[in-house]
């Protein structure tokens, strides 16, 4: 071969080369890189104290007392709050605030792995199980016989799984916007509402939600999360991601998605998916309920 050709032809390797190691490294940048959400830190409010409980969790919570001049109710109230990985919000101290005012001791906590609630290093030990000793360690911290139970979304599956083992303890309890009781039964996901409901169309689902949000290194995340239960990015990054998912989540709750609030800061990205994976595992016990 003529030197020229053969050095022409290196040339061309050479810069085949240079663009395949670009381009896999910019590939690889986008699986690996950590990346930055436009999330606002999470702080914790001034009124946070916390509990160290024998489960190994430390769990930050707001209590509101009543004032001096009224007398104390004998049952306690404890809110649960949605997700899993959900967080105790300022709207949610302030709608309970009235209820410290008639006489209740009002307890709003952080969930193990949200909030002002510490992160557990191995994110396996986020199960439907580690939230109901929990919560029974705190229902027994207050110190009364009973307490009052309000449950949110997930924070009423919570709830209803601390019925099935301690309904002596519950007084009462109130589900809003409840989650199923576990385990989950597939077959009502295919029922339609009827056309005479004459309902509107969705704007925005669920998954279009979360597809909207997802990229490359969270995909790559979950699934070393899901399948090995293993962090491949730190809580940070990866809570401040669940917040942008969460606020996508909170668009496909309303009719007008534009409405929706965003997100507040602190949302626990691992307690949410390894929680969530457990709940197969859950037994039935519904006739508990009855």
């Amino acid at each position: 071969m003529h030197p020229r050709l053969a050095k022409a032809k290196r040339r061309r390797v050479s810069w085949k080369d240079l663009v395949g190691t670009v381009f896999l490294a910019s590939a690889l940048s986008l699986v690996f890189w950590p990346r930055h959400y436009d999330v606002e830190d999470y702080v914790p409010r001034a009124s946070t104290a916390y509990w160290q409980l024998s489960t190994g969790s430390r769990l930050g919570y707001t209590r509101l007392a009543p004032p001096p001049q009224v007398a104390v109710r004998p049952t306690p109230l404890i809110y649960l709050h949605g997700g899993p990985g959900g967080v105790i919000t300022d709207a949610a101290v302030a709608f309970f605030e009235p209820f410290a005012a008639l006489g209740y001791e009002v307890y709003l906590y952080d969930q193990v792995g949200s909030g002002s609630s510490a992160r557990l290093d191995d994110i396996r030990a986020y199960t439907v199980t580690r939230h109901v000793a929990d919560l029974l360690e705190i229902i027994d911290s207050v110190g009364t016989p009973e307490v009052l139970l309000v449950g949110h979304s997930w924070g009423s599956v919570l709830l209803t799984e601390v019925l099935k083992v301690r309904p002596q303890r519950v007084r009462a309890a109130v589900l809003t916007g409840p989650g199923p009781i576990l385990p989950m039964a597939r077959g009502p996901r295919t029922v339609l509402p009827p056309d005479s409901l004459d309902l509107s169309p969705v704007a925005l689902t669920n998954r279009q939600a979360a597809k909207r949000t997802g990229n490359l290194r969270s995909m790559w995340v979950e699934w070393g999360a899901r399948r090995f239960g293993q962090k491949w990015a730190t809580d940070q990054e990866m809570d401040a991601f669940f917040t942008t998912v969460v606020t996508a989540l909170n668009r496909a709750t309303f009719c007008s998605p534009g409405q929706a609030p965003a997100a507040s800061p602190g949302q626990g990205y691992y307690a949410h998916h390894r929680t969530v994976k457990s709940f197969s595992a859950v037994p039935s016990g519904k006739d508990a309920l009855a």
